[in-house]
């Protein structure tokens, strides 16, 4: 048995070399080239959808609570949303202070839909972290499933789709992005 090692990388070019690497490898070429294509095709029309977004709201993904402290990080996939990552400076996931989040600002919070650990509304915006932030004035928490927000594949550019319209609809009020308030959000995972 052959084993193959991909490196990550959370972008649409990371994507579409997944998929040739991955075809090559099993003898189906024809068929990832298909899906390549279709691949292409899906982030051209986000890439479009993103410009007449027009909104650039700042977005905190909440991974999880670790030692009631919030775990967060996830920019690539906000950035495919025309979202700006508040959580800068760092890759991965890495805790953030009460004062940190507050004086991040996020206009939305976004956070995973897992049964286990799941935060209402009601709970979150009751934390001393985030009574405070403008996403708490609006209630504006967008609950997603862990696999839509973290795992970069075929679907990727259809999953920030959705996390678009579900930030757009959850921050009506969100000021116009500029193009270089959007440059600055730097994908990183």
């Amino acid at each position: 048995m052959k084993v193959v090692h991909l490196e990550d990388d959370w972008s649409e070019r990371g994507v579409l070399d997944k998929v040739a690497r991955i075809g090559a490898e099993i003898g189906r070429t024809a068929q990832a080239e298909r899906l390549a294509a279709r691949i292409r095709a899906e982030f051209a029309t986000l890439a479009e959808t993103r410009a007449a977004f027009g909104t650039c709201p700042r977005v905190l993904f909440l991974l999880a609570f670790s030692n009631d402290r919030p775990l967060v990080g996830g920019g690539a996939m906000i950035a495919l949303a025309g979202g700006v990552n508040v959580a800068t400076g760092f890759s991965g996931y890495k805790q953030m202070t009460d004062e940190a989040i507050l004086s991040s600002a996020p206009d939305v919070v976004v956070t995973m839909a897992n049964p286990a650990d799941a935060i209402s509304v009601d709970e979150l915006f009751t934390m001393s972290a985030f009574r405070d932030v403008p996403a708490a004035k609006g209630r504006r928490l967008v609950t997603m499933d862990g696999a839509d927000l973290l795992a970069f594949g075929p679907r990727t550019a259809r999953m920030a789709t959705n996390l678009m319209a579900r930030i757009a609809g959850s921050d009506p009020a969100a000021s116009r992005c500029s193009d270089a308030n959007r440059a600055t959000n730097t994908p990183a995972r």
